[in-house]
């Protein structure tokens, strides 16, 4: 069985139906990389969506054949900060994560280490549930709040980024209070 190994997320799991996961890290360019990869299987450069490649700062790549994902490689762009690494490198594991149909883990880990208790089965949208991802690495990491809001503002402040936002908060649950006599 093939295992991935999603270190920003801090998630090892095998991933069943697809072939063969690919961290290819950083690249100079997210379209160089996706023409490079196309040429590699055999796609056509018109597979590749080159507006979306230019604006991207991570993105992953499948090669699915009869609707059925073989391969499946994430990269990403080097930002300026750490914090901004973290941010797309776990965007892009949660997509992963989804695409392996092992989002619970992702849910377990949200509830044990962050008191966040979140049914990605109730989220349909990708983007949102891969905003929830980052949102998890980055408090992990102890990353301040002012901080992330600067990084939504950045990298995700769109519809999906405010609604993994309001997701969060909405599902975190009561930190329990000791009282001393």
């Amino acid at each position: 069985m093939n295992y991935a190994n999603l270190k920003i997320l801090g998630i090892t799991l095998p991933i069943g139906h697809i072939d063969k996961y690919h961290d290819d890290g950083f690249v100079e360019s997210i379209l160089k990389h996706s023409l490079k990869l196309n040429k590699k299987y055999g796609k056509t450069n018109s597979d590749c969506d080159i507006k979306a490649c230019k604006r991207a700062v991570g993105t992953s790549y499948r090669v699915c054949i009869n609707h059925r994902i073989f391969y499946y490689h994430i990269f990403y762009v080097k930002q300026p900060i750490e914090s901004a690494n973290i941010f797309v490198r776990a965007h892009e594991e949660t997509h992963a994560l989804n695409a392996f149909e092992q989002l619970d883990t992702l849910a377990e880990k949200l509830l044990e280490e962050q008191r966040v208790k979140i049914n990605f089965k109730e989220i349909d949208e990708s983007e949102v549930i891969a905003n929830l991802g980052s949102l998890y690495a980055l408090y992990a990491r102890g990353i301040p709040q002012s901080e992330i809001e600067w990084l939504y503002t950045m990298y995700g402040n769109d519809d999906s980024g405010t609604t993994a936002k309001r997701i969060y908060k909405q599902f975190e649950l009561p930190r329990k209070r000791f009282f001393l006599f």
